[in-house]
């Protein structure tokens, strides 16, 4: 969840500053494309927030790794085991989408927000808050189950964040690709 945090200030800050400052405005007057400025800026954040990408792929399959190899020392005894790897699979498959549902995001809340600590707030609850919520859910429906029927519940739960995630993007990009010039443009008015 920090990194998550950390990701939603960074994805925002940047062209939030730059729209405040009117330095977007040098955007509107250049030869570059609108594509390239798009695809630069989420490169960027790509590169920078690598290590922690990876760093959270490779704790969850560490902990698939140790419910593989120690199920006694963990004292998982019967179906108990089968809710976990679903949890660290699901953390894992999590990670690997809202890292880009967050850069996307983040980008289309700092030409929205006021300000650079809003955007991150809103591209933070949108990408963290829905699903949160709805694990809420899941897990009251998942607790008077079976194990089994459990497991099923979380996975579940996960395939909707992944489609959830696929529309955050679709709609960020739909939303930034139009015509990036007239949204800084109608963002500097706005403010």
């Amino acid at each position: 969840m920090v990194t998550r945090a950390q990701l939603s200030l960074a994805a925002t800050r940047r062209w939030s500053e730059d729209r405040r400052s009117g330095a977007f405005e040098l955007l509107l007057v250049t030869p570059v494309s609108a594509a390239e400025v798009i695809d630069a800026q989420h490169h960027a954040l790509r590169a920078a927030f690598r290590g922690a990408w990876w760093t959270l792929l490779v704790m969850n399959a560490a902990l698939l790794l140790m419910i593989a190899l120690l199920p006694r020392e963990l004292h998982m005894q019967g179906t108990v085991w089968r809710i976990f790897p679903v949890f660290f699979a699901g953390g894992a498959v999590l990670t690997w989408a809202d890292f880009p549902t967050l850069r996307w995001l983040g980008l289309r809340e700092a030409l929205r927000a006021p300000s650079d600590v809003k955007a991150a707030a809103r591209t933070f609850g949108w990408v963290m808050g829905v699903p949160w919520l709805a694990f809420g859910v899941a897990f009251l429906l998942a607790v008077h189950r079976r194990t089994e029927d459990a497991a099923v519940v979380f996975l579940v739960w996960v395939l909707g964040c992944l489609v959830y995630d696929l529309r955050l993007v679709g709609t960020s990009l739909g939303w930034l690709v139009v015509d990036l010039r007239r949204r800084v443009a109608e963002s500097d008015r706005s403010t």
